[in-house]
């Protein structure tokens, strides 16, 4: 009795299931945070009037929205999902 039920579900949904959904929202989460990286970076010293945030602080938040774009970005065009593996 080392398979179940469970088990056999699990593997046909994985066998049948496809991922688009998923991958298109990374796609869309990195666009969108990538965006924002880029406004942070570029228009710091508008944005710096407009919410009263220092551009001290705000260049290193663009850096870190850029990055997260990045690896947001490489998660969702992976060839196989990790689910799959």
């Amino acid at each position: 009795m080392a398979s179940t039920q469970h088990d056999r579900v699990a593997s046909d949904a994985r066998a049948t299931g496809t991922d688009g959904f998923a991958r298109l929202a990374l796609k869309l989460d990195a666009v969108a945070t990538g965006l924002n990286g880029i406004a942070y970076l570029a228009l710091a010293t508008v944005l710096d009037s407009f919410f009263g945030v220092p551009t001290t602080a705000q260049y290193p938040v663009g850096v870190f929205l850029l990055l997260y774009a990045v690896g947001v970005l490489a998660i969702g065009t992976r060839m196989r999902s990790a689910a799959r593996d």
